[in-house]
């Protein structure tokens, strides 16, 4: 499932994604990758940190995801694609 744009806001400076309710609830296992549309980047992708191909990790706690990609390449006003898993097909969290 695709978290829709308007469900986060995106905080460069501290390197943290807010969600918005329903999806404040979810859990970093539950984040399949996060990819930044607007530069055309992955911010953190499970399956290739699995393979050991992506060095950046992230965090989920009390809706707040913290992210170790590099900050400057981010800005509020990008548009990321947040893919979860909620353990049914098109539920929400």
């Amino acid at each position: 499932m695709l978290i829709p744009g308007g469900s986060y806001t995106i905080s460069p400076n501290t390197r943290e994604i807010t969600l918005f309710p329903p999806f404040n609830s979810i859990t970093t296992e539950q984040i399949v990758s996060i990819y930044n549309l607007t530069n055309k980047i992955f911010v953190y992708d499970a399956e290739n940190l699995v393979k050991r191909v992506s060095i950046y990790s992230i965090s989920v706690s009390a809706g707040v995801i913290k992210y170790t990609y590099d900050k400057h390449i981010f800005a509020n006003t990008d548009i990321l694609q947040i893919h979860i898993s909620t353990g049914t097909d098109g539920g929400t969290p």
